[in-house]
Order: structure tokens, then sequence, then C-alpha cells
């Protein structure tokens, strides 16, 4: 089943992420002229959005955000401060369509090759599988930085899923 289109690159880096960190030789970059930690500023990317796009014109259908970590990567504060805007926001702005802020971490690189942790719960391939594909029911998309609350775990204090 083909659900994206093939990228061609062998990595999730682009010449724009490597411009604005200004990893290119002998490019003036946007790190070199403006250094954007001194403004405050956070540049970072959403790794996944899935979208179920329903057979209509106005594009409805259910979608969620996954922030994918290899190797058990732990999710960064200001990244999960983020995850968090966006998930309380489209959580009361679209609460019918919208599946939630995921973290998706992987022993190693993909599913089919090490254990999987969704939201802080391990989960098998079939599983994900559902998950990703909107097979499971609604009420069942709870969200990372939600279901760390209900389970009684700040996002911010949780060893698991979130590092410096």
């Amino acid at each position: 089943m083909k659900v994206t289109k093939l990228r061609f690159q062998s990595t999730k880096r682009t010449e724009f992420s490597d411009w604005l960190r200004g990893e290119i030789d002998g490019v003036e970059t946007a790190a070199v002229v403006w250094d954007p930690s001194e403004d405050h500023i956070r540049v970072m990317d959403i790794d996944w959005v899935i979208w179920k796009k329903e057979d209509n014109d106005y594009g409805d259908g259910p979608f969620m955000f996954i922030e994918e970590k290899q190797y058990f990567g732990k999710i960064k504060h200001d990244q999960a401060f983020l995850m968090k805007k966006l998930d309380n926001s489209l959580s009361i702005t679209d609460p019918y369509y919208f599946h939630g802020y995921h973290l998706l971490q992987f022993e190693n690189t993909h599913p089919e090759n090490g254990d999987i942790i969704l939201n802080g719960n391990w989960i098998s391939t079939d599983e994900f599988m559902k998950f990703w594909t909107f097979c499971w029911p609604k009420e069942k998309y709870v969200s990372w930085h939600q279901k760390m609350k209900n389970d009684g775990v700040h996002w911010k204090q949780s060893q698991m899923l979130y590092g410096n």
C-alpha cells in the first residue's frame, strides 16, 4: 500500500534545514547572518502529519502529528512545550478530526527492526499499523502530553520520554 510520495534523499535533512543551521560550506546562511538564539527563536520541524483525507471537497478527515525518535531518543524541552501547545489548541478547535500529537520511539530505526514505544507504552508492529491508519476507536487516540497528565507525570518530569 503506497501512502506517501517517494523521497529523493537519503536522510530527513534537507538543504533548507542545513541552511537554517548554517551547515552549508562556503555559503552565507541564516545561522551565519543571524543567531536565532539571541532572539529566543527556536526552529524545529514536525516529523509526521498523518491525514486520512475523506472523499469530499473540504479536505475533512482524521489527522494527527507524530514526533519520531530513533534509538529510544528523548524529546527536548522546547519540542515538548510546542507539542503541548499545538495539541491543546487543536483539541479545542478541531476535536472531531484531530487525533492528537504523539511521541513515537523506536528501539532502532523503524517498526520492523526493534521495539516500539508509543506515548510511553510498548506496542506491537501490528498495533502500530492500526494506530497510524486510524483503525483504533477515536477515544484510544490519547496524545503524549495528555497521557503523561493522566498518569500523573508532568511532561517536564518524565525521565523515559524527556531529555535536555
